[in-house]
């Protein structure tokens, strides 16, 4: 939920998450965006349909980069479960807590 709220995503929208489909709190970007993830997720192929609507409001370069995301993501998720581990409750409150450099 951290990096989301940094990133500008409401509560609202974070809660609406597991049923963005029908959750009038997404711009159609976001849910070209949503599906494309769901989709790559899945790990069964992306649909024509799903492709070419988020062509319209990403270029190749910025497909690549939100495929690599959630590659990503997905696999330290998988990580996480697979090896048990438990994630830290802290609370993040700027890109520096993110990225481990805060002052002591």
């Amino acid at each position: 939920d951290a990096v989301a709220r940094l990133t500008g995503v409401s509560d609202e929208q974070i809660k609406a998450i597991p049923n963005w489909e029908q959750s009038p709190c997404f711009n159609d970007i976001e849910r070209a965006i949503l599906q494309y993830t769901d989709e790559v997720i899945k790990g069964t192929g992306i649909a024509d349909e799903t492709f070419r609507t988020l062509q319209k409001y990403l270029n190749e370069r910025e497909i690549v980069e939100l495929t690599c995301s959630v590659g990503y993501w997905e696999m330290v998720a998988k990580i996480l479960v697979a090896l048990n581990i438990e994630i830290d409750e802290h609370p993040v409150n700027s890109l520096r807590d993110l990225q481990g450099n805060q002052r002591k």
